[in-house]
């Protein structure tokens, strides 16, 4: 019998987290349709509103068999003050070998005046494991309140300290090779997040989504209350680590304008934080979030030509924004959100990339799974085992490809120019390729692969180049007449 692999996570899968409990203490159930929702919960609550919205939708998450599920807040309960964090970019390990006077400089706590960092040598250190050790034995001899962990391929700088003064914030300095450059943290991806003091009473939307992360998978993230800016922003924090997405409405008419939440959430690039401003009830501004989500997560990305963009679609049973104006779709465009209009009487969703295209973030959340998924697979599916050997790593390979090439099915990738400065491997095949196929795959060769990688059985590096398909929003024609 050939072994069982891993099932793919489903991205239509929604979670609501709503102040209404369950009489039996639930932590959460899974519905297929709002009759279910409307017997648990009655059909004058909110959150069975949501659900009505979310399955209304043409197509909806039932498209892709998407589940909806509806978890409770914690009452009485005692939310722990959290320590300040900086988040780096995803790091890639072999850029860092041939580094050895790395530098930087560190805030901890909001300082007066940084830290400099210097003098890091990564020339043995091969794996994100090793840089972050590299950086913890300096953090010791040097006495700086932070640790360095290791949270999905990235680094994770962490306060010693917890509560609302505790913050870690890294930038530019120091003598040496800069650390926030591009190759290294990549500073413009890098997200710092404060701390917070400990709370008793609700429990709070980020302390909820760590709570049920283990319980029951979930990829799109509602609320069915009022939830203060600070939780969205300390939960959009999380979810921008994650291959989740968090979709958030205000209706505050200042709620788009320079220092607000919608601001604040492009200015930090928490592009898995998806603002919808809808400037009506604060109940309606929630159900145009569950309405937009339930029709954008209904992608089923093993069809063919089934990835979406929602600009232009219409929501059914969400009435256009009554109070929109060309002045606060103006705003909202500048900060990344999308809007619900009426255009000539004709309801829309507008869409903005200030903060990242929506559907992008989807995009690249499937194949992020994917990859991991088929890269697991590949290894445990083999009845005897993937050698370490050049064919060994081409199984490997072309499990990534199927992936990609589903991709190309999909319309998420697609041919086109790689317009981008880095390259690797063969710089002309990664061009052609990617002009031919939309991707490019190149695996570095075993004979130039580190003994001590080779003694844990890890692959070569593996890197991908892949041109997204995009979509088209907007054209403009000029018409020449003659007589």
């Amino acid at each position: 019998r050939s072994p069982v692999g891993l099932k793919q996570s489903n991205l239509s899968d929604i979670i609501i987290f709503t102040t209404q409990q369950f009489n039996n203490g639930d932590s959460y159930r899974v519905y297929k349709n709002p009759d279910d929702v409307a017997y648990d919960f009655g059909s004058s609550s909110e959150v069975f509103k949501q659900a009505v919205a979310i399955f209304s939708q043409t197509p909806n998450i039932l498209n892709n068999s998407g589940n909806l599920i509806i978890a409770p807040l914690l009452t009485g309960v005692l939310n722990p003050a959290t320590a300040g964090t900086f988040l780096t970019d995803s790091i890639n390990a072999s850029a860092f070998t041939s580094v050895s006077d790395g530098a930087f400089d560190i805030t901890i706590d909001g300082a007066l005046s940084p830290t400099s960092v210097t003098g890091l040598d990564f020339t043995r250190a091969y794996t994100v494991e090793d840089i972050a050790s590299v950086i913890n034995s300096y953090f010791v001899t040097n006495s700086i309140d932070a640790t360095v962990t290791v949270d999905n391929e990235k680094l994770l700088f962490t306060s010693t300290t917890t509560g609302a003064t505790s913050s870690v914030l890294i930038e530019d300095g120091g003598t040496g090779t800069n650390l926030m450059s591009s190759l290294y943290f990549n500073g413009t991806a890098c997200i710092a997040t404060q701390g917070i003091d400990a709370t008793s009473g609700q429990e709070t939307l980020l302390n909820a989504i760590l709570r049920l992360k283990p319980l029951v998978f979930f990829h799109g993230i509602l609320v069915a209350y009022n939830a203060t800016d600070t939780e969205i922003l300390n939960a959009g924090a999380y979810v921008q680590s994650l291959q989740k997405m968090l979709f958030v409405s205000r209706h505050e008419l200042t709620c788009c304008d320079e220092g607000e939440l919608f601001d604040i959430i492009r200015t930090r690039i928490y592009t898995h934080t998806r603002a919808l401003p809808y400037f009506d009830t604060a109940e309606k501004a929630r159900l145009y979030s569950a309405g937009y989500a339930g029709r954008f997560l209904s992608v089923n990305f093993d069809g063919s030509n089934t990835t979406l963009s929602m600009h232009g679609k219409e929501l059914y049973g969400i009435d256009p924004d009554p109070n929109l104006t060309q002045t606060l779709e103006d705003k909202a465009k500048r900060v990344g959100g999308d809007v619900y209009g009426s255009y000539e009487g004709v309801p829309a969703v507008y869409c903005s990339g200030a903060n990242e295209f929506a559907d992008n973030v989807y995009n690249d959340n499937w194949l992020i799974v994917s990859l991991q998924v088929a890269g697991f697979n590949a290894l445990r599916q083999s009845g005897t085992k993937i050698p370490q050997t050049e064919d060994g790593v081409a199984m490997l390979v072309n499990a990534y490809r199927n992936v990609l090439e589903q991709g190309v099915r999909n319309l998420a990738i697609a041919p086109g120019t790689w317009t981008r400065e880095v390259t690797f491997g063969d710089q002309e095949l990664l061009k052609g390729n990617v002009a031919t196929y939309g991707y490019y795959i190149y695996s570095t060769p075993l004979s130039q692969q580190s003994q001590a990688d080779r003694d844990a059985r890890k692959a070569p590096y593996i890197q991908m180049a892949i041109k997204r398909a995009g979509a088209i929003h907007s054209s403009e024609v000029m018409v020449y007449i003659n007589n």
